[in-house]
């Protein structure tokens, strides 16, 4: 009787490691997002074709802090919108944005399988004012030259309670942030006035609703921002805007 115990605690324990090591080499090592393998090619495109391919086909999420040295600079403006994830129709104004504004940094890339890192090495070497990181998986584009002191605080406050409900117009995702106390609260510190007009020529004319809900609590903005993009699909821009001689703040996401 003993013996058949023995056996029977035997067979048991040898079944559950047998499951126990198919579970542990079943399981995907996951990749770092700098890592991920990532082909490109093409020959004198713009910054904004080089994070469209990125975007959309590698579902890599941009974030894009502006340099003071290229206030007005149009040549690092992209799409941060992932039609996809949003019910967006394009306007007659989107279809034609690659052609209204001309860029002066072009691209040439030919990598085939490389590391993503790679890929972004080669991209800020044109780009002499910026670096890249990684924060919460999300690439972020960063001054190395020129950064504007006031966007390093308002990217640091804390926004205590974000929302957005599913099914909003997708235009709320930005509005929702300005209606925030605390957002209100720094950009009038720092005299960083702002509006809910759209400065981003891609954007205007959105129409649509989202296809998903929005709720972070206790977040930086910057980590606000990049968690948004992850879930949105696409990216985010902190830029200076110029309408009708005034200056503004302008927050694409």
């Amino acid at each position: 009787m003993k013996k058949k115990n023995c056996q029977k605690r035997l067979f048991v324990f040898c079944f559950l490691l047998v499951i126990g090591v198919i579970q542990v080499f079943g399981q995907e090592k996951e990749i770092p997002l700098k890592e991920k393998k990532v082909s490109i090619v093409c020959n004198n495109v713009s910054f904004r074709e080089v994070i469209r391919i990125l975007i959309e086909n590698y579902d890599v999420q941009i974030g894009f802090e502006e340099s003071t040295l290229d206030y007005e600079n149009v040549d690092y403006d992209f799409n941060i919108y992932l039609e996809s994830t949003s019910k967006i129709r394009k306007s007659k104004d989107q279809l034609a944005f690659k052609n209204i504004k001309k860029t002066k940094t072009t691209f040439s890339l030919n990598l085939k399988e490389a590391k993503l890192e790679e890929i972004l090495n080669l991209i800020v070497d044109k780009m002499p004012n910026y670096g890249w990181e990684i924060n919460d998986e999300v690439v972020n584009f960063v001054p190395i030259n020129g950064r504007n002191l006031k966007f390093d605080k308002l990217l640091s406050t804390k926004i205590t309670n974000y929302l957005l409900k599913e099914g909003e117009p997708v235009d709320l995702i930005r509005w929702e942030l300005y209606l925030q106390p605390e957002f209100r609260r720094v950009t009038s510190e720092l005299e960083l006035p702002y509006s809910n007009f759209r400065f981003d020529r891609i954007s205007i004319g959105l129409k649509g609703d989202t296809n998903y809900s929005l709720s972070f609590k206790n977040l930086s903005l910057k980590k606000l921002l990049n968690e948004i993009a992850k879930v949105k699909k696409g990216g985010w821009i902190l830029k200076k805007s110029k309408f009708k001689g005034k200056e503004y703040l302008d927050i694409q996401i």
